[in-house]
């Protein structure tokens, strides 16, 4: 069990060193082994020189080495095994949105905080807020289960005080409330 959970720490640690190349690879669904399945398909020498250190590792070398170390061991510039692995996926009609959209991720969060800043930008402060958790998403009453549980915790400490109301008298109390809304 340690072990396992030392595992997962050392791949969430090497995932959080990776570059631009490993952050793309990992919104296809089939992560890093899809992509480099995607680069098998070309022709290109870089990609060739990459797919054959690939090859050469054990899986768990695989499992921690990012895309970004791979092509860095090998000399080849992250961003054109990028561009040759897109080609190829484009060239045999592989969905490329989940790629396109993770490349301009980044950009695209940008544009939108610096929107968010002007005096128009409501939509995208909210846009923002809700993707952060910070505001609910959607419309409606939103009561603060924090808000909640004071008031639960004054209704028990004065119950407490006078002693417990009786099961059947909070019931009836209940069914009231219900019906009186």
């Amino acid at each position: 069990m340690a072990r396992t959970r030392v595992k997962q720490l050392a791949r969430a640690d090497t995932e959080r060193k990776t570059g631009p190349l490993s952050y793309v690879a990992r919104r296809l669904d089939g992560g890093k082994l899809q992509f480099m399945e995607l680069a098998r398909l070309s022709g290109a020498e870089i990609v060739k020189a990459v797919v054959a250190e690939w090859d050469t590792y054990s899986t768990t070398k695989r499992e921690y080495t990012s895309l970004d170390q791979l092509c860095d061991r090998v000399g080849v510039p992250a961003s054109d095994f990028l561009a040759q692995v897109v080609k190829s996926a484009f060239l045999v009609n592989t969905d490329l949105s989940n790629v396109l959209l993770a490349t301009a991720q980044p950009r695209i969060v940008a544009k939108a905080i610096k929107t968010a800043l002007l005096q128009k930008g409501f939509k995208d402060r909210e846009m923002l807020l809700q993707a952060t958790g910070l505001v609910p998403k959607g419309g409606g009453i939103h009561v603060s289960a924090n808000a909640q549980a004071i008031a639960g915790a004054k209704a028990a400490a004065g119950a407490i005080g006078s002693g417990l109301p009786s099961f059947e008298a909070e019931m009836q109390r209940t069914a009231e409330a219900v019906r009186t809304g």
